[in-house]
C-alpha cells in the first residue's frame, strides 16, 4: 500500500479550510443581502399595504353610507310624490270660487234649520299668502241670532266646514241676562278658501330667477 506524504494531507487540509470559509462567507453575505433586502424593500411595501387596506375599509364605509343615503332620497323622493298628489286633492276638493254665493246660501239654510237665524253676512278684504295657486281666502263676519241650543247647533254647522274654512274668533253678547233661555248674539269671523282651476301662476317680478323646472325622470331626457 502506498501512503500519502504528510506535505499533501496538509494542502489537502488546507484547501477543505479554504472551502468552508468560502461557504460561509457566501451564506454571510447572502443573508445580509436578504436582510438589506427585507429593510429595503420588503417592510416598507408591507407598511404600505396596511395603509392601501385602511384606505380601502375607510372607502367601503364611505360607499357603504352613500348608498344608503341614495336609498333613504329615493324614499324621500315617493314620500314627497305621494303627499303632492294628496295635496292636489285637497286643493281640487275646495268649493270652486264662483260658487261663494251658493256656498254662504247653504250656509244660512244649515244655521236655519238648527232653529238660528243668520241675520248678517259682511265680507272683509283678504290676502292671500303663501296658498298654492288657485287658491283664494274670503273673509266673512257671520251675525247669528237665536237660543242657545240654537246657536251651539248653528256653530256645529260651522265647525263641519273646518275642511276649507277656519274660524278667526267668536264673540257672545245676550239680550237680557233676566231670561230663563236668552236670546244670545254671536258674531263669528270665518275664512273661506277656494279654488279656481283657470287661476295661472302670477308672472315673476323684474329681476327675480324663475324657478328651475323639474328634473326629468330617470332614463328621459
Amino acid at each position: 500500500m502506498m501512503r500519502s506524504s504528510p506535505g499533501l494531507s496538509t494542502l489537502n487540509a488546507a484547501a477543505l479550510l479554504k472551502g468552508r470559509g468560502l461557504f460561509f462567507t457566501s451564506l454571510v453575505v447572502t443573508g445580509l443581502i436578504g436582510g438589506a433586502w427585507f429593510a429595503a424593500l420588503y417592510t416598507p411595501k408591507q407598511a404600505q399595504i396596511a395603509e392601501a387596506r385602511t384606505e380601502l375599509d375607510s372607502l367601503t364605509t364611505q360607499l357603504s353610507s352613500a348608498r344608503r343615503a341614495a336609498d333613504e332620497v329615493k324614499t324621500l323622493q315617493v314620500d314627497v310624490a305621494a303627499l303632492q298628489v294628496k295635496h292636489a286633492a285637497l286643493i281640487k276638493a275646495l268649493p270652486p270660487t264662483a260658487r261663494v254665493a251658493g256656498l254662504l246660501e247653504e250656509l244660512r239654510l244649515n244655521v236655519l234649520t238648527a232653529g238660528g237665524t243668520l241675520s248678517k253676512i259682511t265680507q272683509l278684504n283678504a290676502e292671500a299668502q303663501n296658498l298654492p295657486v288657485g287658491v283664494s281666502p274670503m273673509n266673512f263676519t257671520l251675525t247669528l241670532r237665536g237660543g242657545f241650543a240654537e246657536l251651539y247647533q248653528s256653530l256645529l254647522s260651522i265647525e263641519s266646514m273646518k275642511r276649507f274654512a277656519t274660524v278667526g274668533s267668536l264673540s257672545i253678547s245676550v239680550n237680557s241676562a233676566s231670561d230663563v233661555d236668552p236670546q244670545l248674539g254671536t258674531d263669528v269671523a270665518l275664512t273661506v278658501y277656494t279654488y279656481d282651476p283657470t287661476a295661472t301662476p302670477p308672472a315673476p317680478e323684474p329681476g327675480t330667477t324663475p324657478p328651475a323646472p323639474d328634473a326629468p325622470p330617470e332614463g328621459k331626457e
